[in-house]
């Protein structure tokens, strides 16, 4: 069974590292990354697992970064579905 694993990345030079992209391909894994920066999240529903990668916007900082609203409430719904997340 395919397992799919949703990846929020935040500036263009920091994605995943070689070795969850190895990982991944081992373990029938389905790495899915959104630049949150750039493109809207799509829903969460199908996703087994969520991984928040780090970058230069604080989460306080949502007038300079307007992405993080939609990021957080994102974040705030994965959360309250008790599926794992790293991050």
């Amino acid at each position: 069974m395919i397992k799919y694993i949703c990846i929020f990345q935040h500036v263009d030079w920091e994605g995943p590292g070689q070795h969850m992209q190895t990982a991944a391909l081992k373990r029938n894994t389905q790495l899915d990354i959104i630049k949150v920066w750039k493109e809207p999240i799509p829903s969460l529903s199908l996703y087994d697992a969520l991984i928040i990668l780090g970058g230069g916007p604080n989460v306080d900082q949502e007038e300079e970064f307007p992405f993080l609203r939609e990021e957080k409430n994102a974040i705030r719904g994965w959360l309250n579905s008790d599926r794992p997340c790293l991050g």
